[in-house]
């Protein structure tokens, strides 16, 4: 949201400790100084939600690494850890595929400028025809349910304040289950939380 600095509250929307940074000026160059019209960039929060680790950087890795440059504080959700995923055989053998992929899914946030990383704790729901059964002690993210899962998630966007919740259209980008059961959760989160506005990649 961008206000003119009579309208600006100090330090609204701003974390504690927030770098002052957060708050950017914009001028013209087409006008002299003396007249030129400063905008103020208040800094908000971006809540981006997807189902595995490395699907943020199929679609919103450029989005999410501009919004934290631009000094907005950036959460980055996962569904699940991406057992299930396509990996060689000497990767996935000894079952801690899952470990890897969510290793790499924190590397990656770190690279973006990511300041907080979740898990909804769900197990990857696998790409075969069929699904899988539930591993022990977990629900694979297509078989759970909507307002459970939607209140796991409206919790953090709670706690975050988010201004703006990132997920998949309805298609999940491109049909994945558990991208299509993002996309049918993030709706009722936003519904049981902030209200934030909802970007569909």
């Amino acid at each position: 949201r961008l206000a003119r600095p009579q309208e600006h509250e100090p330090g609204h929307r701003l974390r504690p400790g927030a770098d002052v940074t957060s708050t950017r000026e914009w001028r013209s160059s087409q006008t002299p100084a003396s007249q030129e019209t400063v905008w103020i960039l208040t800094a908000h929060t971006l809540l981006a939600v997807h189902a595995h680790p490395d699907d943020e950087a199929l679609l919103t890795a450029g989005t999410m690494a501009r919004a934290a440059a631009q000094g907005h504080r950036v959460i980055l959700v996962v569904a699940t850890d991406g057992n299930e995923g396509l990996a060689s055989s000497g990767f996935a053998a000894d079952g801690r595929l899952g470990m890897r992929r969510m290793d790499e899914l924190r590397a990656s946030a770190r690279a973006l400028g990511v300041a907080r990383v979740e898990h909804l704790g769900y197990a990857d729901s696998g790409l075969g025809p069929a699904t899988p059964p539930d591993p022990p002690g977990q629900t694979r993210f297509v078989r759970a349910d909507v307002d459970e899962a939607a209140g796991l998630l409206a919790a953090i966007l709670l706690e975050e304040s988010a201004d703006v919740l990132l997920t998949y259209d309805a298609n999940g980008g491109y049909g994945h289950r558990d991208h299509v059961k993002a996309h049918s959760v993030a709706g009722p989160a936003a519904e049981l939380s902030t209200h934030p506005r909802v970007l569909q990649a």
